[in-house]
């Protein structure tokens, strides 16, 4: 498979408060081509599914793709920093649920897209349920890939201990050092390569986080969010929820995430699935297998 990514329509979306969204349109030659729209996590962005976007990529030739870089991330943090009168004082819009909700809808508005489906992987996951609160009727088919599921209990119940004691190295301010070395653990836990990633995407992801500002990584690590809007539309059947995740993924585990959604939402309301040989980076160990999940779900 080539390594250049396939052509795709950028816009510089603005959002209701006026913020710039760096989004990207792929289309498919299929007429009758679904939408999906793929959604980021934390201190990252949308570079993440860029294995899945290559020319001459399986989802592509099927299904149309949407990626945008979420408020205070990648290139959506660099508009706001070039557009910023000071260099304390980026020029960026606040980050709470119904901010979040809105970029998601004018994104869809941007690229003309009436009907889509949601496809959150890590915290990108968690945008679902702010946009469920917010504009329930954009949501009908989710897709959660080694899901965040939301901020609150549930996301500390599915993270392991260790990966909860990085957190403070994450969220620091005064030291560039700790925040340095503390990325390089989690990207060391990304994916089942682990420390044997290329230089190259080891890099690109340590680039990633730089973007992601201290005050933007505290934001969406701590906002608020509630989850009764996206349940009550699981158990209405207004919308769907599938969820898949790696075996070997060590930001979530599996076996503790199946058995939370299951007391969050009830008993046979959503699909999961556990694929071998995948971390949390589902995309860069199994390009081949999420594709191919991706499509049967669309």
């Amino acid at each position: 498979m080539s390594s250049s990514l396939a052509a795709s329509d950028y816009k510089t979306v603005t959002s209701a408060d006026g913020t710039k969204v760096a989004a990207w349109h792929y289309k498919s030659s299929l007429a009758s081509a679904k939408t999906l729209v793929l959604v980021h996590g934390w201190t990252v962005s949308s570079d993440i599914f860029d294995p899945l976007l290559l020319h001459d990529s399986k989802l592509l030739q099927l299904v149309n793709v949407i990626t945008y870089d979420l408020r205070g991330h990648g290139r959506t943090s660099e508009l706001a920093l070039s557009a910023s009168d000071s260099d304390a004082t980026p020029a960026q819009g606040a980050i709470d649920s119904q901010t979040i909700a809105q970029d998601h809808k004018a994104v869809l508005e941007a690229f003309g897209v009436k009907e889509h489906t949601f496809v959150g992987w890590s915290l990108g996951a968690s945008v679902s349920i702010d946009v469920a609160l917010h504009f329930p009727s954009l949501l009908k088919k989710v897709i959660w890939l080694a899901p965040l599921p939301w901020v609150g209990s549930i996301q500390r119940a599915v993270i392991p201990a260790y990966l909860g004691s990085l957190f403070p190295g994450l969220l620091v301010q005064d030291s560039v050092s700790l925040h340095h070395q503390t990325a390089l653990k989690l990207i060391d836990i990304f994916s089942i390569r682990g420390k044997s990633l290329q230089w190259s995407e080891k890099s690109r992801l340590v680039g990633n986080l730089s973007f992601c500002l201290p005050e933007a990584r505290t934001a969406w690590a701590t906002r608020m969010q509630d989850p009764e809007a996206f349940k009550n539309a699981l158990k209405e059947g207004s919308a769907t929820l599938d969820v898949l995740i790696g075996k070997e993924d060590q930001l979530v585990d599996s076996t503790i995430l199946e058995r939370e959604l299951t007391r969050e939402f009830g008993e046979k309301t959503f699909g999961f699935e556990v694929i071998d040989d995948a971390g949390h980076h589902l995309a860069f160990d199994q390009e081949e297998k999420t594709s191919e999940w991706l499509i049967r779900h669309a």
